[in-house]
């Protein structure tokens, strides 16, 4: 095999390929890394496009962003079922919390089995299956109300919010 067919081929098929690396990480790496894939794939179907006009002019080079969307493709449903699972967990963990909140008559100022970085920062548990995503506990100083936050994506997130004599809801933000 000519080595510069098998330049093209490496330089062709390697780059969509790493797109793969992107299910090793975990949570918001997640989401941000899927955020550059649809970018790449938005910038393939206009190669694509492009390519389809020149057709004639030179040899079309297809393979790869062919490939990159293809990738993202297959991607894309993993990351909206991982944040779905992530999500359905995260409400059960809170369910559970808004029940001890209410037979106690005040939220637990530590959850056992979740972490804790330092006393100035918020409990930690991760949530989810194919792609964990992390959860953060913080209560009031009165322990009346809880704030359970997960993070989909770098700054965006849902907050799970319940108490004592407060109605569990969802809410949805953008830091």
């Amino acid at each position: 095999m000519n080595i510069n067919r098998l330049k093209y081929f490496a330089f062709q098929i390697l780059p969509p390929l790493l797109l793969l690396l992107i299910v090793n990480s975990y949570g918001p790496t997640f989401s941000f890394l899927m955020g550059i894939a649809l970018l790449a794939s938005a910038i393939s179907i206009l190669s694509l496009i492009i390519m389809l006009f020149r057709l004639k002019e030179k040899k079309p080079y297809m393979l790869r962003p062919a490939l990159t969307i293809l990738i993202t493709a297959v991607l894309l449903p993993i990351l909206t079922g991982a944040m779905n699972e992530a999500r359905e967990q995260a409400l059960l963990l809170a369910g559970k919390i808004q029940d001890e909140c209410k037979i106690n008559q005040k939220c637990p100022a530590n959850l056992s089995k979740w972490e804790r970085d330092s006393a100035d920062r918020p409990y930690r548990h991760m949530v989810g299956n194919r792609i964990v995503f992390p959860v953060y506990y913080t209560t009031d100083e009165n322990r009346k109300t809880f704030t359970l936050v997960m993070i989909k994506v770098s700054g965006i997130g849902i907050a799970l919010k319940g108490g004592v004599e407060v109605q569990l809801k969802e809410e949805y933000f953008v830091d």
